[in-house]
């Protein structure tokens, strides 16, 4: 039982932090993508 729940615990952390670096990188390139436009009008 306990290690079942040590095993779901993992698996949330890594989706937890899989979605924090998407978000992180999609975050990083609005903003390029925003300077980008900014340099361009």
């Amino acid at each position: 039982m306990g290690q079942q729940t040590a095993t779901q615990n993992t698996a949330v952390k890594r989706h937890f932090l899989k979605r924090m670096l998407i978000n992180g990188v999609l975050d990083l390139y609005m903003r390029s993508s925003l300077r980008h436009f900014e340099g361009i009008y």
